[in-house]
């Protein structure tokens, strides 16, 4: 038996879809501003002390962050396909298909990663931290 969705309905669920992208927009803003502080931080405490692991442990939180970052956008442009697919279909879908299985995992990722809104940025500050190792 199916059941019949209302115009209501149809509406709650794109809300909760346009909710978790904006709630994984915000994941990708923390993770940028986690990278800046942490960034500073370790740049600061490195050249206090001189003790180079700070710097090479700055750059590992640098490299995790740049990884969450990219996982945040790959989400996020799955879910926006999704809430585009809703919006044009009648056809609700609860979940995006390219969350489901490895195929996001090997695909999304690596390419959010090396988009123009995540690289430039993780790039740069992974090199800032190494710089100053150096």
């Amino acid at each position: 038996m199916t059941a019949y969705l209302t115009d209501q309905d149809r509406r709650a669920h794109i809300q909760v879809i346009a909710d978790i992208v904006t709630r994984l927009a915000s994941g990708q803003a923390q993770t940028v501003t986690w990278a800046l502080a942490l960034t500073t931080a370790t740049i600061a405490a490195e050249a206090t002390t001189g003790n180079g692991l700070l710097a090479l442990a700055g750059v590992v939180t640098n490299l995790v962050l740049w990884f969450a970052h990219a996982s945040y956008l790959a989400g996020e442009r799955a879910w926006r396909e999704t809430y585009v697919a809703c919006l044009q279909d009648d056809d609700l879908r609860t979940s995006p298909a390219p969350l489901l299985g490895p195929r996001w995992a090997r695909k999304g990722i690596p390419a959010a990663a090396a988009s123009w809104s995540v690289a430039p940025i993780h790039a740069a500050l992974t090199a800032l931290t190494l710089a100053a190792v150096l």
